[in-house]
């Protein structure tokens, strides 16, 4: 994002996306707005949020995902809360008890997971784990009611970014 300006255009472009019901295409904004480095802790407050609006029974592997997104982490722990996360979906889905809110909120977690790793990658991001990540934030919200996606954007909306606050617009 070349300035201040251009990053709040952006911004309030990505909110009148989310607010109107397309996900994806909000995700693909954020994602040129939130620095690679700042997409991980961004992800984990809005994991900790969503999980606690829901009121899913807890997930320790959730729980541990968000702690690794406050703290600086090796890319072996970023690897290994993925693939616990990947692990734990695979083992909700196979239970033989489906519950739509409680694999939606894995799979939010686990796309979170994906913005750790790549934060740790030499190689360049893939934008499209931002985009999934927002989509899937939507995912919760289908299972909620009709007020999560305003609830929603505040957080969506506070990162940082090369000294650019989104929370200031």
């Amino acid at each position: 994002m070349a300035d201040a300006a251009q990053a709040a255009d952006a911004l309030a472009a990505a909110g009148r996306l989310w607010l109107g019901g397309r996900p994806l295409e909000a995700g693909k904004a954020l994602t040129v707005i939130v620095s690679p480095a700042a997409r991980p802790a961004w992800a984990g407050r809005i994991v900790a949020w969503a999980t606690a609006r829901a009121k899913v029974t807890a997930f320790p592997e959730i729980a541990a995902l968000v702690a690794t997104t406050a703290r600086p982490i090796t890319t072996a722990e970023a690897t290994a809360a993925r693939d616990t996360l990947a692990a734990t979906l695979a083992r909700e889905q196979t239970s033989g008890r489906f519950n739509s809110l409680r694999e939606a909120i894995l799979i939010l977690a686990l796309n979170a997971a994906h913005l750790l790793v790549a934060a740790h990658n030499t190689a360049p991001p893939d934008p499209h784990e931002g985009w999934w990540f927002v989509a899937s934030l939507k995912c919760v919200g289908d299972e909620l009611d009709d007020d999560f996606a305003v609830d929603a954007w505040p957080l969506l909306r506070q990162f940082e970014h090369e000294g650019h606050s989104g929370e200031s617009d």
